[in-house]
C-alpha cells in the first residue's frame, strides 16, 4: 500500500512538472513572437520614418577641379556652400566647407562610360561642425547667358531661388573665385548634359557618362544631396560637364 502511494505521489510530481514546463515553453514562445513583432514593427517604423525624411539639397561649388579617371579614388575634396541652407533647424551659413572625398573616378573608354561618385562627409562653419553624408547628384545650377543674365542683373534684388532650403544669395563680401555671381546663376537647378545617376544599394550615387568624359569645374554650383531630388526638370546644355 505505501509502494503504490509512493508511486500515486512520484506520477503526480512528474505530471505536475510536466505541466510547469509546458506551461514555462508556451510563455517563452509567446514572448519570443512578442519580442520578434516589437522588433518587426520597429524596423518598419524605423524604415517609414527615414522614407518619410525629407531629401536636403546643397548647391555647392567645388574647391579643385575633379575629373573621371585622372582624379584618383581617395582623393580629398572640398566644397564651398553657396547659399545658406536651413537643416532640421539650424541654419548652415553660405561659405561653409563640406569636406569629403572621391569614391568612383573612372576614365571613358571605347567600351565603357566615365563614372564619377563623390561623398561629402561632413561641414564646417566658423566653429561648428557636423557629420554629413551627402553625394554628388547629376543636378547644377548653370550660369545665365546674354540677354538672360541681362534681364536677372536688373531684378537681381528681388529675385529668390525658388528652393524651401535657400535663404538667400551669396553676398559682395564672397571672393569672386569662388563660384560665379549670384545674378548670372539660375534659379532653377537642371541636369547634367549626357550624364545618368545610379543610386547602389548603400546609397552611393554614381554619375556616368557614355559619351564623354565627366569633370567638375570651380565656376559650375552643383548639388549634393542625401537622397533621390526627383525627376529632371529637363536637360540642359547651358554648362557641359564632359570633355
Amino acid at each position: 500500500m505505501a509502494d503504490r502511494n509512493t508511486d500515486l505521489r512520484v506520477g503526480s510530481t512528474i505530471q505536475l512538472s510536466l505541466v510547469v514546463s509546458a506551461c514555462i515553453l508556451v510563455v517563452s514562445v509567446c514572448s519570443f513572437a512578442q519580442s520578434q513583432d516589437i522588433q518587426s514593427k520597429s524596423a518598419t517604423s524605423a524604415a517609414s520614418q527615414a522614407s518619410a525624411a525629407p531629401v536636403q539639397e546643397f548647391p555647392v561649388n567645388m574647391r579643385q577641379n575633379v575629373i573621371a579617371g585622372k582624379t584618383a579614388v581617395g582623393t580629398k575634396v572640398e566644397a564651398r556652400l553657396a547659399i545658406a541652407t536651413l537643416i532640421k533647424g539650424a541654419v548652415i551659413p553660405e561659405g561653409a566647407i563640406f569636406s569629403g572625398e572621391v569614391i568612383d573616378s573612372v576614365a571613358k573608354s571605347k567600351t565603357d562610360p566615365s563614372r564619377l561618385a563623390i561623398r561629402m562627409d561632413s561641414v564646417q562653419w566658423k566653429k561648428e561642425s557636423r557629420p554629413m553624408r551627402l553625394f554628388l547628384t547629376v543636378w547644377y545650377y548653370p550660369m545665365l547667358m546674354g540677354e538672360d543674365a541681362d534681364v536677372k542683373d536688373r531684378d537681381a534684388p528681388t529675385q529668390i531661388m525658388q528652393n524651401p532650403n535657400v535663404l538667400g544669395f551669396p553676398n559682395a563680401r564672397t571672393p569672386p573665385d569662388l563660384f560665379p555671381p549670384p545674378s548670372h546663376v539660375s534659379e532653377t537647378r537642371v541636369t547634367m548634359k549626357d550624364v545618368e545617376s545610379k543610386r547602389g544599394d548603400d546609397g552611393t550615387v554614381t554619375l556616368t557618362s557614355s559619351k564623354s568624359n565627366l569633370k567638375l569645374d570651380k565656376s559650375t554650383t552643383y548639388v549634393f544631396a542625401n537622397g533621390d531630388l526627383g525627376a529632371p526638370v529637363k536637360p540642359s546644355s547651358a554648362n557641359d560637364h564632359t570633355k
